[in-house]
């Protein structure tokens, strides 16, 4: 089995201030990996990287940025052009119940960015940088919502779907030049997000702690998520 720590030096983990992002974070500090942790939240993001550098001795990069802002996948990766990044974890994400047609559109569209085109973007670009240096890994957060239409979700359970199948696909794509793709599909995890929607996240049965280790690509279930890889 191949360690997170082969992927290195550098990782990127986008929504990384809290919730799965921060998890991710948390486990590639451990595994050796230096940071870029790249969200809205500034100051987070600093208490975060402080925390992890003293912890487990790594470096650590802060990227403020919105990546429901169409420019914002681009800044992220102007920010991290001069590293040699070796894993990309593409976790930042959002969402908001209620009947489609009572939402405005300029909203729909900031989520849709957030949730499929800045998965896009950042994919593209860094699986070039990866298949270039020979190896590498993406991970793609997506949600159960994606695996059927939802009602009073019906943009966000479809934004989800276009990132589970764009994982999926790539799974098989960047295979033969050394990229690991993996999708994964949280359900009930308690992240800022579930509080956001309504919910009470306290009540859900799963926290936001991975294993330690390289997860499968055909990996059915993490103690974060399920995953599906075709």
């Amino acid at each position: 089995m191949v360690e997170i720590a082969s992927y290195g030096p550098w990782a990127v983990v986008t929504g990384a201030s809290s919730g799965i992002g921060k998890a991710f974070a948390d486990q590639l500090a451990a595994a050796g990996l230096n940071l870029v942790l790249a969200a809205r939240s500034t100051g987070k993001l600093y208490a975060l990287g402080q925390a992890l550098a003293e912890s487990h001795g790594v470096s650590y990069r802060v990227v403020t940025v919105d990546l429901s802002d169409p420019a914002g996948a681009m800044a992220l990766l102007a920010a991290t052009d001069d590293l040699d990044i070796g894993l990309l974890v593409s976790n930042a994400g959002s969402g908001h119940p209620g009947p489609l047609l009572d939402q405005p559109l300029d909203d729909l569209h900031r989520r849709f960015t957030l949730n499929a085109v800045t998965h896009l973007d950042l994919v593209h670009t860094f699986a070039s940088r990866f298949v270039a240096r020979g190896r590498g890994g993406i991970v793609l957060t997506s949600a159960l919502g994606a695996l059927q239409g939802l009602p009073n979700m019906a943009h966000d359970s479809a934004a989800k779907a276009y990132v589970l199948n764009l994982g999926e696909a790539l799974h098989y794509e960047l295979a033969p030049a050394g990229v690991d793709v993996i999708v994964l599909l949280p359900g009930s995890v308690d992240t800022p997000i579930i509080d956001a929607l309504g919910l009470r996240g306290a009540a859900l049965p799963i926290r936001p702690q991975l294993p330690y280790g390289r997860p499968s690509p055909h990996s059915s279930n993490t103690g974060l998520c399920t995953s599906r890889a075709g």
